[in-house]
């Protein structure tokens, strides 16, 4: 019988403590519903930046040396669908131009309507680009991040939608 059985851990990453680009070793420092303190993660997670959201199914163990810490078999990047988590995912850099603050900003007027709302504005940009592909294409849903032109349209069109929405 399995000393330590496979359990489901879903988390945010707050953090990034050591990652080994040669081989994917990582540990991560992350925030669980349910813990006050952040709980080490550890495992091949050599892509996840800090503010992603973490489904990893793995097992707990007490290294001798680091303590208690959660060992991630596997794992898989959700979107998030609570106010901190969306914040988080937002402020980590991921749009340029959009840092902690602003996402605080973001997610205070939209809430956890927020990921929908960016969503549909790269969809509208993904069309305006099919109608005018002199500006630059782009990919609509999540390789959008990567082109420069659809994160600054991104941030003026969310900086436009909270100017609105302060005014109106």
């Amino acid at each position: 019988m399995n000393a330590n059985p496979t359990t489901n851990l879903r988390c945010v990453v707050e953090r990034i403590t050591y990652q080994n680009p040669e081989n994917g070793y990582s540990v991560l420092k992350v925030r669980v519903k349910g813990y006050s303190d952040l709980v080490t993660l550890v495992g091949n997670l050599l892509e996840v930046p800090v503010g992603s959201v973490l489904l990893c199914r793995g097992e707990w163990k007490v290294d001798k040396r680091y303590g208690c810490q959660f060992v991630a078999a596997t794992w898989e990047e959700t979107m998030p669908a609570t106010v901190y988590g969306i914040e988080k995912y937002l402020g980590s850099g991921l749009v340029k131009g959009i840092g902690p603050r602003f996402a605080r900003a973001i997610v205070q007027r939209f809430g956890t309507e927020t990921i929908d709302i960016l969503w549909l504005a790269t969809k509208e940009y993904g069309r305006v680009e099919a109608e005018h592909p002199a500006e630059g294409a782009a990919e609509t849903g999540c390789g959008w991040l990567k082109y420069p032109y659809c994160r600054n349209r991104l941030r003026m069109t969310v900086r436009k939608r909270c100017r609105i929405a302060a005014t109106g």
